[in-house]
């Protein structure tokens, strides 16, 4: 496959893993840090409003920084050290290498934290910004589109027509053989837009969405992790698909298991969250604590706040509706 020369050339734009956050009002681009623990601010004004609450958890977060991250076992054993959870006897077992998933235009690995676009064309991933740059190139070769350009980058289909009726019957024809053919990723697309009603064509059907998902994550390849890991949130937090079902709950628990082994961060920091609070599991300190050091050790700045903020030092975590997590308010949506 030829690609254009600029396509090799561009940086990768920061990720919002590497963006920080005011730890009180949430701004974008804070550049303030707090001395021990390192912890960002917009303003030294934010700063103060939030020592009293701050103070409770800084001289955790400043023991949890000073941990060597050269290695992550080493990582892991120092942290339970410094939270005083005993986590040697854990048989969990967390990856040290990432999935072996990679972008066909970058060579770079997909992230399960997003930023990547399924074509569905050829049923492929790409990263986001690879199809982003292809876009500007075409756009600049042929700015009003006379020479129809604008292609998959991959395959070299023509786009679907602008036109939203049109392009949506395209998209749900090629969406429909790739599923007739058993096809992971494009079982994942098709379940994440009649879950969400994202195709008004297809309309909103969440059982035979899931239905799709199911099969999605018995199948293989990073569309069968994206599945697994949709379903994790469904099924754990999402009431409006499992209202009161505790084996349902169950098996996010084991989907999420799925995903964290190979390297999904927002799953390993769930299944932590199920373990700590007693989510569709017995309560288990010591496997939250590895879950979320091996998260925080590959940069996951939830899993950071959660060892940091976290009164580990209680007996009992558990509510008396444990087994039944509040739902979260900012579940991923399914890829464009």
């Amino acid at each position: 496959m030829l690609r254009p020369p600029e396509m090799l050339q561009w940086k990768a734009p920061p990720s919002l893993t590497e963006t920080k956050f005011c730890n009180l009002c949430c701004k974008q681009g804070a550049t303030k840090r707090c001395g021990p623990c390192k912890t960002s601010y917009c303003s030294a004004a934010c700063q103060r409003k939030d020592w009293p609450s701050h103070k409770k958890c800084c001289g955790l977060a400043a023991r949890i920084r000073a941990v060597p991250r050269n290695d992550q076992a080493v990582y892991e054993t120092g942290v339970a050290t410094a939270l005083g959870v005993d986590a040697g006897a854990v048989a969990f077992a967390v990856p040290t290498a990432r999935h072996p998933e990679t972008c066909a235009i970058c060579l770079e690995e997909f992230s399960f934290q997003g930023g990547h676009i399924y074509m569905n064309c050829c049923s492929q991933f790409i990263h986001l910004r690879c199809s982003q740059q292809k876009l500007k190139y075409d756009l600049r070769e042929d700015p009003f589109g006379m020479t129809g350009n604008q292609a998959c980058p991959l395959c070299r289909a023509p786009s679907p027509p602008i036109e939203r009726a049109a392009g949506d019957r395209v998209i749900v024809e090629r969406l429909r053989g790739h599923v007739a053919r058993a096809d992971a990723s494009a079982q994942y697309q098709m379940g994440c837009d009649l879950i969400h009603g994202s195709l008004p064509i297809l309309g909103r059907d969440v059982a035979e969405g899931l239905k799709l998902l199911e099969a999605s994550a018995r199948g293989g390849g990073f569309g069968s992790l994206m599945g697994a890991q949709k379903l994790a949130y469904l099924y754990i937090y999402d009431r409006a698909v499992n209202p009161e079902d505790y084996d349902l709950g169950r098996r996010g628990v084991n989907y999420a298991a799925k995903v964290a082994r190979q390297g999904g961060l927002g799953c390993m920091v769930v299944l932590a969250e199920c373990y700590l609070k007693g989510y569709f599991v017995e309560q288990d300190q010591a496997k939250a604590v590895k879950l979320l050091a091996c998260a925080a050790f590959r940069g996951d700045d939830r899993a950071k706040n959660l060892l940091a903020h976290t009164s580990w030092d209680k007996p009992s975590l558990a509510r008396a509706d444990a087994k039944w997590p509040a739902p979260l308010a900012d579940l991923p949506e399914p890829c464009a």
